[in-house]
């Protein structure tokens, strides 16, 4: 495994998002010891939505460069028309991603492993918790970038069956320019309801939480989805917010662990940037390429019946969907106060969400974004 070629996008919401990545990467071998045996082939896929794109540079890398694994940041929808390739080659294929979108199949080859942030199944985790803690009506915000990916359904679809009532959508404009939360205002003014399940990402996440923060429901929730509560983007709030918010995280910089305390020290000292998603992505990426040059065996082979340590906790391997499962971390604050963690869920616990995302997912065609989830 010492030739690794790495398919990136571009990030207008988050245009470090390939560089953190590379930064995580090579900290996780710097460490290891690994850094001068592993050879980087990286190359350009845009905004990850071309499918004959990603599939020519993932042949170039393949075919020509003759890479040992290829590590690749997009979303699944876009790999269809590449993924007989892959199965034909049968060299390990590592694909990354926030994971909001399901799989246009659930059975991929035996050469493709998923490393993903889970941002899906989070997003039906907090929907849960709203019907756990009493709040059975709601409001249901997104934004029109966030409404063309499947987390919107991962999260809705199991409120709805646990007999929740969504009573108000609200989605927000296409141009910035044209920006306004007054509709759900309006609405909640008027309703007696109490919560909102919301998904935004990136500054329009803060513009809609300040927006409505500024409209004075005291006692508002809102259950979000996980990038409204990433770290790195709350930071740039002007002020604490009176709203309550509450939902799950794939990571968190106080999580109290000997393996998170290490990944982010190293990434200060190597790039010296703070740690956060994408770095921690990267870093995981090197960990599961650490594992197949150490085993010396087929993906499956390698993570099969290994507990995968990383800074987030540990990582399970679904042996259906080849899918790595990871602790749930959930978020809770505002009212003025720092948002914090306050309790975990266990991999094996969202290991059985996980499962029930999957037979309730839509498969097949939908409409929605090609982009990757974050890339635009």
């Amino acid at each position: 495994m010492n030739k690794v070629g790495l398919l990136l996008p571009r990030s207008g919401i988050f245009p470090l998002l390939g560089s953190d990545f590379i930064a995580g990467f090579h900290s996780f071998l710097k460490r290891q010891g690994l850094e001068g045996q592993i050879k980087l082939f990286p190359e350009s896929i845009g905004l990850g939505a071309d499918k004959k794109e990603i599939y020519q540079k993932t042949e170039k890398l393949l075919v020509l460069d003759q890479v040992d694994v290829v590590v690749a940041f997009t979303d699944q929808i876009t790999l269809d028309t590449t993924l007989p390739l892959i199965d034909s080659i049968q060299k390990p294929f590592i694909v990354v991603n926030a994971g909001a979108n399901y799989a246009s199949n659930w059975i991929p080859p035996d050469s493709v492993i998923f490393l993903t942030l889970q941002d899906g199944l989070l997003s039906r985790l907090t929907s849960l918790q709203a019907i756990n803690t009493g709040y059975l009506q709601c409001a249901y915000a997104v934004s029109y970038y966030d409404g063309g990916y499947h987390h919107g359904h991962a999260m809705v679809t199991p409120y709805l069956a646990k007999g929740g009532e969504i009573l108000f959508n609200y989605v927000s404009q296409l141009r910035t320019v044209d920006f306004t939360v007054e509709p759900l205002i309006n609405y909640l003014g008027e309703s007696p309801i109490k919560s909102v399940l919301g998904i935004f990402s990136g500054d329009e996440s803060n513009r809609f939480l300040e927006t409505l923060d500024q409209a004075g429901f005291e006692a508002l929730k809102l259950f979000v989805s996980p990038q409204m509560l990433e770290e790195q983007t709350l930071s740039k709030l002007h002020k604490p917010l009176a709203l309550e918010l509450q939902g799950f995280v794939p990571w968190h910089s106080t999580i109290d662990t000997d393996a998170n305390r290490a990944f982010m020290s190293s990434i200060l000292e190597d790039s010296g940037r703070v740690a956060n998603i994408f770095s921690l992505l990267g870093w995981e990426a090197g960990l599961l390429i650490a594992q197949l040059k150490k085993k010396g065996a087929t993906v499956l082979d390698a993570l099969n019946q290994n507990i995968l340590d990383t800074p987030r906790g540990k990582l399970m391997l679904d042996a259906h969907s080849h899918h790595l499962i990871s602790p749930a971390y959930a978020i809770q604050g505002g009212k003025g106060n720092q948002l914090r963690l306050t309790g975990s869920l266990s991999a094996e616990t969202c290991m059985g969400e996980w499962q029930q995302l999957m037979d309730i997912s839509e498969t097949g065609g939908s409409s929605g974004w090609t982009n990757t989830y974050l890339c635009y």
